[in-house]
């Protein structure tokens, strides 16, 4: 994969952040890319800040998926311990000190 010009590093940057159905493949290639574009010293100013732009989104969608795995997580969890409160006749909550 060639350089991007600056309006293919917006349309990554948007790619990223709205989440749009890109190929884990084709989305690790342009991450590359904008690395070695952030890195390269000989590239513009421009192409290097809509290059780190682009990887902080991608950093930030990283990030909110793993705070809605762990809240689903955590909502999976905290189903599955009142259940077993519940089946067991509240053991769990009395052995802890709840009602």
């Amino acid at each position: 994969m060639s350089h991007p010009n600056r309006s293919e590093l917006r349309l990554y940057e948007r790619a990223l952040r709205n989440g749009w159905d890109v190929p884990a493949e084709t989305r690790a290639e342009v991450v590359r890319v904008l690395a070695e574009i952030v890195r390269d010293g000989n590239a513009r100013r421009r192409e290097r800040t809509a290059a780190a732009q682009a990887l902080l989104q991608a950093t930030r969608v990283e990030l909110e998926a793993v705070r809605v795995a762990q809240g689903v997580l955590y909502e999976d969890l905290a189903g599955r311990l009142e259940a077993l409160e519940g089946n067991r006749g509240g053991e769990l909550a009395e052995a802890e000190g709840g009602d």
